[in-house]
C-alpha cells in the first residue's frame, strides 16, 4: 500500500488501464444487449440468451478492451506532464471511437443486415465510412427507451470513474474529462429515451438494426441455429471429391462446358440484323425475386411498368443468379466469369483482376461507357474494380444532382429517379459513338425506404400493430413499387427523346430478396433457395422482339455479356463462361454459389435443383417443377440423381478454382 501510495503515477497507470479495459468492455457488452433485442425481433423463433450471445463473442471484446487500454502504460515512463496528457486524452479519444464504431456499425445493418462482413472493413467502402461517424447522431434517435438502459449503466459507471481519477490526477484535466464524458452520455442516453420507437410516414426515418463490425452475428447464427440437420441423410462428408474428379484435358480459361447433361433441347439461333448500330443497357433492379414480379396488392400490380415490357421483349422465365450478392452479380455479368468459390469478393480481394470486362472490349469497339448508381460507387469496391476499366462516365451518390430528387437517406441512398436526366445527356452525348451503360437503382435494398407518401401503397397496414416480419414485408412492397416506377421513368424517357429503337435494354435483379419461406432465410445472402437466386430477366427493343419471346430454358449472369455482344456482332473474350441466349445453343444448367454462414454449392437443370452444403455434405434434391417452393427434399429418396447432380457441381467448383488458378499463374490463394 505504501508502495502505491508514494508513487503516483504507477498507480494512475494501473487505474487508467483498468478503467479504460473495463469500459471498452461495457461498451461491447452493452451492444450485445442490443443486439440481443434485435435478433430475437428479427428471429422470434430463434433460442439464444443474453449471455450466450456475450459469451461467443467475449474473446474479441476482451482482446480489443485491452488493446485499447495498452497506450496508457507509457504514462509511467514519462516525466513530462504535457506528454501524459496528450496520451490521456488520445487514449480517451481511441475509447470513445471504440463507442462511436459500434454504433456507427448499427448504420451498416440498417444497409445490410446480415452481409456485412470484418474483411471489407477498411477497405473501399467509401461513404459507407463516412456513413458510420455522420449518421450515428440521427440514427441514435431512432433507440427507444429501453434499449437506453446499458447505456445509463455506462454513465454512471463512467462518472464514478473519472470522479475517482479526478483526485488522483491533475484537477484541470480530470474535471475536463468528468463533465464532458457525463455531458456526452447523458445527451446520448436523452436523445435515444425522448425519440419515437418507430418510423413515420413516408419512409424518411428508419427503424435501426444492429449487428457489429467484428463478427457477423446474423449469418453466424443462421449457421448454427437453422441449418437442416445434417443427421437426417446418410452422406458423409468427402474431401477429395474436389480433385478427384475428372475433366478434359482443356485450357482453364476456355469456356466451362454447362450444356445439360441429362436434358437435351436445343434452342435456335434467333434472326435479327446484328451490329454496332445499337446502344446496350444493362438495368439491374435490386433485390426483386422473379416469384414477385407479378405481385399484386390489394388487386393493384406492385411492379406494372416491368409487367408491361415483359409481354413485348425476350423474357428468361428462369434466370438465375450464381452468387444472391450485388457485388458478385456486378462482377459475373462484367466479366462473364464466376466468383471464386470462397467469401473473398474478387472485386475487393483483387480489383484488377487481369480479366477483360465488357467495358473494355466494347470502348475497343468505339462504344462510349458509362455507369449510373442511387448509392456511392466506393460502395463494395466497385470504384476501384472500374479502375483502369474504359469507363467514361461515372456517376454515383456522390456525384449526382440531388437538388430536384432529395436523398432518401442523406449518407448512402439516393432518390433513383435522380439518375434519369444525367443518363438520357449520356445517351445524347458523343453522337458518332453507341453507347453502353450501366445503371444501378438502389430500390429496393433493405431497409426498403421510399422518397414520397404516394409510394406507400401499403399506408394502414403498417400503421396497424404488425410483426417486425410484416412490417418488412409491407415495406417491402412500397420500395418495390417505387423502385418499378423509376425503372417507368428511364424507359419513358429513352421512348420520349426516341432513344428506344436503338436502344438495347437487358433487365434483370442482380439478386431475389428472401422473407422466411425458409427457416432463417431473411435478406438474400445466406441461401440458394429459389427466393434467393431465381430473378427476373428480359432483353427489350421494339425492332428486333416486336413479338416478344418467351425462353424456357435455363439462364444465368454469366450469359448476359456474351448475349449483348452477340447483339452487336463482337467476338467475347476467351474467358467468357457464359453463351448467347440468341444464337443456336442447347440446354444449360446453372451453378449456384453461396458463401456467408456456410458455404453452399448447387445447380439448377431443367425441373431439378440440387444443393449442397460443404461443411458438413448436406444435400437438397427438388424437383421444381412439382415443388416450386421447395419443400420436399429428396436427396435421401432418390440417391441416384442427388449423386449424379453432386459429381457435377463438385467438378463445376473444381473448374472454377482451376479457372483462377489460371488467371494468376497459380498466385490465387
Amino acid at each position: 500500500m505504501s508502495f502505491w501510495r508514494n508513487n503516483t503515477r504507477f498507480s494512475y497507470t494501473i487505474f487508467a488501464v483498468s478503467y479504460i479495459a473495463l469500459s471498452a468492455l461495457i461498451l461491447a457488452v452493452s451492444y450485445r444487449i442490443f443486439l440481443i433485442y434485435e435478433l430475437r425481433e428479427i428471429y422470434p423463433e430463434l433460442r439464444l440468451g443474453i449471455f450466450s450471445l456475450i459469451r461467443q463473442s467475449a474473446p474479441t471484446d476482451i482482446a480489443l478492451a485491452f488493446t485499447l487500454s495498452i497506450p496508457i502504460i507509457f504514462i509511467i515512463f514519462l516525466e513530462n506532464k504535457i506528454h501524459r496528457r496528450i496520451i490521456i486524452t488520445s487514449v480517451l479519444i481511441l475509447l470513445i471511437s471504440y463507442g462511436t464504431l459500434l454504433a456507427g456499425s448499427l448504420l451498416f445493418v440498417t444497409i445490410f443486415e446480415s452481409p456485412f462482413q470484418t474483411s471489407f472493413f477498411g477497405q473501399s467502402l467509401g461513404t459507407f465510412q463516412n456513413a458510420m461517424v455522420t449518421s450515428t447522431i440521427s440514427e441514435l434517435t431512432l433507440i427507444p427507451f429501453r434499449k437506453s438502459i446499458p447505456i445509463l449503466a455506462l454513465t454512471f459507471f463512467t462518472a464514478l470513474g473519472f470522479a475517482f481519477l479526478k483526485k488522483i490526477s491533475e484537477k484541470k484535466i480530470g474535471r475536463f474529462f468528468l463533465w464532458s464524458t457525463i455531458t456526452t452520455f447523458f445527451a446520448f442516453i436523452l436523445v435515444g429515451a425522448l425519440s419515437p420507437n418507430k418510423p413515420t410516414g413516408g419512409g424518411k426515418k428508419i427503424k435501426f438494426e444492429f449487428s457489429t463490425i467484428f463478427t457477423n452475428p446474423l449469418s453466424e447464427l443462421s449457421a448454427h441455429f437453422f441449418r437442416k440437420d445434417p443427421s437426417t441423410h446418410t452422406l458423409e462428408k468427402d474431401e477429395t471429391s474436389f480433385v478427384s474428379v475428372k475433366t478434359k484435358k482443356v485450357s482453364p480459361l476456355s469456356r466451362y462446358n454447362t450444356d445439360s447433361p441429362f436434358n437435351r433441347r436445343f434452342f435456335p439461333r434467333i434472326p435479327f440484323e446484328r451490329g454496332m448500330h445499337y446502344n446496350i443497357v444493362f438495368y439491374f433492379l435490386e433485390s426483386t425475386s422473379a416469384q414477385y414480379r407479378n405481385l399484386q396488392y390489394k388487386g393493384q400490380d406492385v411492379m406494372p411498368n416491368l409487367k408491361k415490357v415483359w409481354k413485348h421483349g425476350f423474357a428468361a422465365e428462369r434466370h438465375y443468379a450464381q452468387f444472391p450478392l450485388s457485388i458478385n452479380t456486378f462482377y459475373t455479368v462484367l466479366t462473364s466469369a464466376y466468383q471464386y468459390p470462397d467469401k473473398n469478393f474478387l472485386p475487393c480481394s483483387q480489383p484488377q483482376i487481369p480479366l477483360t470486362t465488357i467495358y473494355e472490349t466494347l470502348k475497343e469497339a468505339g462504344f462510349y461507357n458509362a455507369i449510373f448508381h442511387g448509392s456511392s460507387l466506393d460502395n463494395f469496391c466497385r470504384r476501384d474494380f472500374l479502375r483502369n476499366r474504359q469507363v467514361d462516365v461515372q456517376l454515383g451518390f456522390t456525384e449526382l444532382d440531388h437538388k430536384e430528387f432529395p436523398p432518401i437517406d442523406p449518407t448512402w441512398q439516393a432518390d433513383d429517379r435522380v439518375m434519369v436526366k444525367p443518363f438520357i445527356n449520356f445517351m445524347k452525348q458523343k453522337t458518332k459513338h453507341p453507347k453502353f451503360a450501366v445503371v444501378l437503382p438502389i430500390s429496393p435494398h433493405h431497409p426498403y425506404l421510399v422518397p414520397e407518401e404516394k409510394f406507400n401503397i401499403t399506408k394502414t397496414e403498417l400503421l396497424q400493430n404488425t410483426g417486425r416480419k410484416e412490417q418488412y414485408w409491407l415495406q417491402y412492397i412500397n420500395s418495390l413499387y417505387f423502385s418499378d416506377y423509376v425503372f417507368g421513368e428511364f424507359m419513358a424517357a429513352l421512348e420520349k427523346n426516341n432513344l428506344l429503337k436503338n436502344t438495347v435494354v437487358f433487365v434483370f435483379a442482380d439478386h431475389g430478396e428472401a422473407f422466411y419461406q425458409h427457416s432463417g432465410n431473411y435478406l438474400h445472402s445466406l441461401f440458394i433457395y429459389e427466393e434467393n437466386v431465381h430473378v427476373p430477366f428480359a432483353i427489350l427493343n421494339p425492332q428486333i422482339f416486336s413479338k416478344g419471346i418467351r425462353y424456357d430454358g435455363i439462364s444465368r449472369m454469366v450469359d448476359i455479356a456474351p448475349t449483348a455482344l452477340d447483339i452487336l456482332g463482337i467476338k467475347p473474350p476467351k474467358h467468357y463462361q457464359g453463351i448467347s441466349l440468341l444464337s443456336a445453343h442447347r440446354e444449360q444448367y446453372a451453378l449456384l454459389h453461396a458463401q456467408w454462414a456456410d458455404d453452399i454449392i448447387g445447380i439448377i437443370d431443367g425441373q431439378t435443383k440440387y444443393t449442397y452444403r460443404v461443411n458438413d455434405s448436406f444435400e437438397e434434391l427438388f424437383n421444381i417443377k412439382e415443388d416450386p417452393y421447395e419443400k420436399n427434399n429428396l436427396a435421401n429418396e432418390d440417391r441416384t440423381t442427388a449423386n449424379k447432380y453432386r459429381s457435377l457441381v463438385l467438378k463445376g467448383r473444381h473448374a472454377s478454382q482451376n479457372f483462377y488458378r489460371a488467371v494468376y499463374k497459380g498466385n490465387l490463394k
